[in-house]
């Protein structure tokens, strides 16, 4: 009836909003990833830049450094040909110390780069991972908005149904009452007829009464009786 014709208008309200609220989620989620995708990038790119930047230096004070050594060390060893007595010249334990300094850096320099690569790594293995997760997400959604709308769907052809059924149990209920008023009509005409003849009975049984005297009356005349 038309009480669950209103029950299902409101169930099929409630699931248009679902509907509504489920795209807005899904338009959120997809600005969210094209943010989170440009930052991966960006971030990869920072760090990919670093680590060449760190490397390009290492190598740089490798050459540098290994190339003194070279030198002093050649030196070194012409002074103790010339003259197995003769210290070693200054600069030797000068480059020893830097040496050894210059060693820790590029070791630091390595452990930076090898850092910024774990962050590569790492970063390409989140942004998979968030991937997959908005495209299961989407997956999901679509999949669930369908199903949402084959049963608004349902509850709208329900609903036209039930509107059907009221529409012609109006038009039955109308017909009905048109034949119980002219039912209603006919006992009400019969009824006043009924108070008419019973209410005119009595007049009527003395006139035909008369009536039958009157003819009694005529036959005695007749017969030669007296009145």
């Amino acid at each position: 009836g038309e009480g669950a014709i209103a029950s299902l208008k409101e169930e099929i309200s409630s699931l248009t909003a679902s509907i509504k609220d489920l795209d807005n989620k899904v338009a959120e989620a997809t600005e969210l990833r094209k943010q989170e995708h440009v930052e991966y990038k960006e971030e990869r790119a920072a760090n990919a830049a670093a680590k060449n930047i760190i490397l390009m230096a290492k190598d740089r004070m490798d050459q540098f450094y290994n190339k003194k050594s070279s030198l002093v060390q050649v030196s070194s060893h012409r002074s103790l040909q010339s003259d197995t007595l003769a210290p070693p010249p200054e600069t030797f334990d000068a480059y020893t110390t830097k040496g050894a300094e210059a060693s820790k850096v590029t070791t630091m320099m390595e452990f930076m780069a090898e850092d910024l690569e774990k962050e590569i790594v790492d970063g390409e293995q989140e942004e998979k991972d968030s991937q997959a997760s908005y495209e299961k997400f989407v997956a999901d959604s679509a999949e669930k908005r369908s199903t949402t709308t084959e049963e608004i769907k349902a509850k709208e052809r329900a609903k036209a149904q039930a509107e059907e059924t009221v529409l012609k149990s109006k038009a039955s209920s109308k017909v009905q009452t048109k034949k119980l008023m002219a039912a209603s009509e006919y006992v009400k005409n019969l009824h006043s007829e009924c108070d008419w003849l019973l209410g005119n009975f009595d007049v009527r049984r003395k006139a035909r009464d008369d009536e039958i005297e009157s003819l009694n009356r005529a036959k005695s005349v007749l017969s030669g009786a007296d009145v």
